[in-house]
């Protein structure tokens, strides 16, 4: 009887132990794949460009359509070859801080809809990256 205990608690450990081993390296695959459509998007995406948009259409839903403005267009559909590329099956969204007032803000979207100047307030520290 003790045997048989044991060889149940044997493995019922194993089980668990194996079950979050693969549920580690799939957090490690996911993050190996957010971490490359960042890099892409890092190096595709003109940083200048952004701030252009941001400051020519500072009010919420001031860019209605995809086409609306070159610069819009272009890194959508940058964005939109990446989402794809990658085959994600989400929207990617561009982020910009604004450290004076704690805020982000969402610019340009692989979405068919427009999706800039909207804000959040919540300031989510685990964005930042402090050297």
């Amino acid at each position: 009887m003790i045997l048989f205990i044991t060889l149940i608690v044997l493995i019922a450990y194993f089980l668990g132990h194996s079950y979050f081993v693969q549920l580690q390296i799939h957090k490690n695959k996911a993050i190996s794949i957010i971490e490359a459509v960042s890099k892409t998007a890092a190096v595709q995406l003109d940083a200048n460009q952004l701030d252009y948009l941001l400051n020519k259409h500072p009010k919420k839903n001031s860019i209605r359509t995809n086409k609306q403005d070159q610069v819009y267009l272009m890194l959508h559909e940058s964005l939109k070859s990446i989402k794809e590329l990658n085959t994600l099956s989400t929207d990617l969204y561009t982020l910009t801080l604004d450290s004076l007032n704690n805020r982000f803000f969402f610019g340009v979207t692989s979405s068919e809809n427009p999706f800039i100047v909207m804000s959040t307030k919540t300031f989510l520290k685990s964005f930042i990256i402090t050297t």
